[in-house]
């Protein structure tokens, strides 16, 4: 839900200075008050203040990811909107190195978000092919070698409606709030050919919980031979969250 920005914020945010994914309030002399709900939009935004550069650090742009806040004075938290927590990306090259991602592997990252993951695949050398349910970040895939089959929710896109056929792999790590992991897991593991590998971050939510999605995917996941690795406590610290997390690896017969 798009949230209205404070008038002085707004003025705030249209004085700063922009450099590269920095964006800089050092130029602007703020009250305390002032300085934490002004800084408040600009994390969610995705601008992470960061000590040594002195800045908050954007992902990607920082001007361009502010612009159209600037302009219609109103904002949407993308983590709360879409649980859009970006993988390290030492952990998007671990995962892909986990799937076996080789040359010329066709690989599904059903959520791409900001494209860590994409990156990754496509660094392993592997064809990155995602679907990205908002709008903004989907344009910025395009440009970096990333095939953008549809700007929509994955789980909502049926496997035979893939042109070029199912996947050497599946890389991901879906939003994890109401369940929204259990139910992108089983859907991606429907994309993959016989012999593919399919390895995604979960919440830790489903090892223990006796709500009925839970028992039924713990049941589902020791019928296709899951397993699953616990990642250390603090794994997204960078990425704004301390939600507990694990990888799953399934290998489709």
């Amino acid at each position: 839900m798009a949230k209205s920005i404070d008038k002085e914020v707004l003025d705030v945010l249209s004085r700063c200075k922009f450099d590269g994914n920095n964006l800089l309030l050092g130029a602007v002399t703020l009250e305390r008050s002032l300085y934490v709900k002004t800084a408040k939009v600009i994390e969610a935004l995705g601008g992470k203040w960061n000590r040594k550069a002195q800045a908050h650090v954007f992902p990607e742009n920082a001007e361009e990811t502010c612009a159209d806040a600037i302009v219609s004075g109103c904002y949407v938290d993308a983590k709360r909107e879409f649980d859009f927590f970006e993988t390290p990306a030492t952990l998007a090259a671990e995962l892909v190195s986990q799937a076996g991602v080789t040359l010329r592997d066709r690989v599904l990252e059903p959520s791409a978000g900001g494209g860590r993951i994409a990156d990754a695949i496509l660094a392993a050398g592997g064809n990155a092919m995602c679907f990205e349910i908002q709008k903004s970040l989907a344009e910025k895939l395009y440009g970096r070698g990333v095939d953008v089959l549809a700007v929509q929710d994955f789980l909502l896109v049926k496997p035979e409606e893939i042109f070029g056929g199912l996947f050497d792999a599946v890389v991901q790590n879906p939003p994890f709030s109401k369940s929204q992991d259990i139910r992108h897991v089983r859907h991606a593991f429907d994309f993959l050919k016989p012999g593919g590998r399919l390895v995604s971050v979960m919440g830790t939510g489903f090892t223990f919980r006796q709500d009925r999605k839970a028992v039924e995917f713990r049941e589902w996941f020791d019928s296709v031979g899951g397993t699953y690795e616990l990642l250390p406590e603090g794994a997204f610290k960078s990425s704004g969250t301390m939600v507990r997390s694990l990888v799953v690896d399934i290998e489709k017969e």
